[in-house]
Formats: structure tokens, sequence, C-alpha cells
């Protein structure tokens, strides 16, 4: 991998999959999103369709279209593959599923998360109705719900899917995992998703908990500019 202030050039050497570049900084926040999809022969713009050797020309600015610090790196991440950072707000007794077949009481709540303008993640209770809620990230990555199999499926912009995410399981399947190794990805039923640059939160409703999965690659590099 090469890069400069002007242009980014690189080449995968395996069989196509979901490529993701960013420009960050000294602390390894996300300044300019560039570019993230599936490459081949449908990857999204501004990735060259048919071709595992990418070219992506950048005019040095953020994604304000102010100039970047020094001390910046152009990363590229290669096969989404999240994995579980922690609980939050899980209480085995606390909530009520309201849901396939229970019976919702008055005064019973549900959680909500969703995305502001800024990317801040933000928690809400409601009462209201069950339809999923799904997310996109600021690379057009789109997060959505899959309760059918009990996953997260992630599509990029032009449609092409960059991972499915999970499978069905509890709080303690996610315990046993994280202890053995795995992604501890794992869902009953899903009523909404958020997305940052750094994670995504699934209420995961049926084990009445908000499961956070920290956004992580098979293979990361980063070159400094």
């Amino acid at each position: 991998m090469m890069g400069s202030r002007g242009v980014w050039a690189a080449s995968v050497s395996r069989g196509a999959c979901d490529a993701t570049v960013a420009v960050v900084d000294r602390e390894g926040r996300v300044v300019r999103h560039l570019a993230s999809g599936v490459l081949g022969k449908n990857a999204p713009y501004p990735f060259r369709q048919g071709s595992l050797g990418q070219t992506i020309e950048w005019d040095g600015t953020d994604d304000m279209g102010q100039t970047v610090p020094e001390g910046c790196s152009v990363r590229v991440s290669l096969g989404l593959k999240p994995v579980v950072e922690r609980n939050i707000l899980w209480d085995a007794y606390s909530h009520k599923l309201g849901f396939a077949g229970f019976t919702k009481k008055k005064g019973d709540t549900d959680l909500l998360v969703a995305k502001g303008n800024d990317g801040t993640v933000y928690v809400a209770s409601h009462v209201g109705s069950s339809n999923a809620r799904y997310d996109t990230d600021y690379w057009a990555r789109t997060f959505i719900p899959a309760n059918t199999v009990h996953s997260v499926m992630v599509l990029d912009a032009n449609g092409n899917r960059v991972a499915r995410l999970g499978k069905y399981g509890n709080v303690d399947d996610t315990d046993a995992d994280v202890k053995a190794g795995r992604d501890g990805l794992r869902f009953a039923w899903i009523r909404s998703l958020a997305v940052s640059d750094r994670a995504f939160y699934a209420v995961d409703h049926a084990n009445h908990r908000i499961l956070k999965a920290k956004l992580i690659y098979g293979a990361e590099e980063a070159v400094g500019l």
C-alpha cells in the first residue's frame, strides 16, 4: 500500500472482499471517510469496479472540507469482523418482552438507540411500535436487523452484502463465546440499531440488553501522510 495527500493506491492479493479506506488522526479517529464496500464487479464509488487494485484521489481535506492536521494517516481495513465489547443496561428481570405471545403491561418500556448528526449514539426508552430500526454509517454501509435469522446484515452503498453478523443466542452464549475467543455476537430479537465509526449498538429486545460491538477488521494497515 502507498499513499500521499493526493492519491492512495493499494491492491488486494486474494479474492474480492470488503475494503474500508479512511484518513485518521494521531489518536486513530476518522477525519475523512474515503470509501467502503465490497470490491469486485459491483463495487461502490469511488472504488473501480471489476478490479482488486484500487486508486483513490483525495484533496487533503477532512469531512468538513478543512485541511487535515499534521500526523494523519491513511488506513485501509479489510474484512469487517466486529466483536462484542460489552452489554449496556442489561438486567434479566427489569424489561418486559411485550411481543411474541407475551403481554405488555401499562408502564412497560422498550429501549431504542439512535445516532445524532455528530455521530453521538443516544439511548432512549419508549412505548410503541415493535418495528425494527436500521442505521447507516458515514461510509453509506447499512446495518439491518435480520430477525428471522437472528443476525445483523451489513450492505454497502451498492447493495452488496458486506457481512452477516451473529446468530441466535442469549447473554450466557455471548459470555461463553467471548471466553472461547469467538466474536460473541448472539441475538434473539433486535428492536433497533445505531452505528458509529467505532461500534454498532443493537437493542437485543428479547435478551433485555443493548449489545455494543466493536468494529474491527480481519486485516488493517496504515500509512503516514
